[in-house]
């Protein structure tokens, strides 16, 4: 488990700690408190009733307020090298119209939206 799990863990109920059991339901309403700013889970055995009663899905002493979660990186940075080669294949399968193509706009986002030093590399 990695270690935004653990912190979940101090905050969140395990699903076997909930107040009903998950693979019964049909239905999981998960609802946020406005005066508490909580959040809600309850859930319900059919599709077209509302019997269950919403309870906390945190942790007794807690709220959803103390999860903190982090900032992930968004992607992989891609060797030059990698690019150049794909640059490569765009130019010899497509020409250099490729850049045009509206299909391919994702490899020219990509070779497009690098900095001057990994131009220079290309």
């Amino acid at each position: 488990m990695c270690w935004t799990g653990k912190l979940l863990q101090n905050i969140v109920k395990t699903p076997a700690q909930l107040h009903f059991k998950i693979s019964q339901c049909k239905r999981i309403i998960i609802r946020r408190t406005k005066k508490q700013g909580d959040v809600m889970i309850r859930g319900e055995l059919f599709y077209n009733s509302d019997t269950g009663a919403p309870r906390t899905i945190c942790r007794k002493g807690k709220k959803a307020e103390m999860i903190q979660p982090s900032t992930i990186s968004k992607g992989i940075d891609v060797k030059p090298l990698k690019l150049r080669d794909v640059r490569n294949l765009l130019q010899k399968h497509y020409s250099e119209d490729w850049k045009e193509l509206p299909y391919l706009v994702y490899y020219k986002n990509v070779l497009f939206n690098l900095d001057e030093e990994e131009l220079q590399l290309l």
